[in-house]
């Protein structure tokens, strides 16, 4: 018997805590995870550990965090940046009003699939072509977007493909920023570990355009990230002209509080900056931040 439906006490259930789902079939689902073996990626899903969410799997990409959460009494949904994913051409919940119904799937499996083959469309002027895939991103309109800005690209005077080495880099750069590699935090940031070589076969891997030697620069949703050197020095991330910080908190080494950091390869550097693009407060360690402005004497 073909399992095109979950029980219809379930979808009650479902509609009291949702709003509403569509509902994605057992020949979709198998769909998707036919493509899926066609192309695969190597992206490996971790479940949380989260003893109130046993069954949510997630993982670092380079488009942003995917997740794939349990609906409460059955089926998973599918999650990239916190945005659900929806069928194309899913109906609008009654009115016209609000966010689409986000698409249901009935295994964690096929949910998986389709957040990974979905995982790359909707990133700005510079993504692939359309591939024709039934679903899509659903945009929440209640959140504000930060303002598309295009910086103005000056030119560096050293290549982009040389590294001047961490101990040089962190003479270099003192006192504006610091060798995130340097750090007692950076092993820390690597769980799960930000290998920029895990991705380089990954298809859809975003393309950066290169506006000058020593600045890149890519539209996201989330605004327009910039890799470039900073003072002919190491690479430095912005998104909307704001500088990718340390945090001041009590576990982080006080001299690095506000200080830019900075990478000694473009590389690692766009890597970082979109696994950031979006929801940087999953890690309170390091932070996109505008240093407060002085406050000018009374006349």
């Amino acid at each position: 018997m073909r399992r095109d439906r979950v029980p219809r006490f379930v979808k009650q259930v479902l509609e009291q805590c949702h709003g509403g789902f569509e509902l994605v079939g057992d020949a979709e689902e198998a769909h998707l995870l036919a493509a899926l073996n066609e192309h695969p990626s190597k992206l490996t899903w971790r479940r949380r550990y989260n003893k109130d969410a046993p069954h949510n799997t997630g993982i670092f990409t380079p488009f942003g965090w995917l997740e794939v959460s349990s609906a409460g009494a059955g089926g998973f949904n599918a999650f990239r940046n916190d945005e659900p994913l929806c069928h194309a051409t899913c109906r609008a919940q009654p009115g016209g009003e609000g966010p689409r119904w986000p698409s249901l799937f009935v295994t964690r499996s096929a949910a998986q699939a389709a957040a990974e083959l979905h995982v790359t469309q909707g990133w700005g002027e510079y993504e692939r072509g359309p591939n024709g895939l039934a679903f899509e991103w659903q945009t929440r309109p209640e959140w504000e977007r930060p303002p598309q800005i295009t910086p103005e690209a000056c030119a560096s005077d050293v290549e982009d493909e040389y590294c001047y080495g961490l101990e040089e880099l962190r003479r270099l750069c003192h006192p504006w920023g610091y060798p995130i590699e340097l750090t007692r935090i950076a092993k820390e940031l690597h769980q799960p570990a930000l290998v920029r070589e895990r991705w380089a076969q990954f298809a859809g891997q975003p393309t950066w355009r290169r506006e000058a030697q020593g600045w890149f620069s890519l539209k996201t949703p989330y605004g327009e990230l910039v890799v470039r050197r900073e003072n002919n020095g190491g690479w430095v991330a912005e998104r909307n002209g704001t500088p990718l910080r340390y945090l001041s908190v009590r576990y982080l080494d006080c001299r690095l509080s506000n200080v830019k950091i900075v990478f000694d390869n473009y590389l690692d550097a766009q890597t970082r900056a979109l696994l950031w693009s979006f929801y940087p407060e999953k890690d309170r360690l390091i932070n996109w931040y505008n240093l407060p402005q002085p406050v000018s004497p009374a006349a």
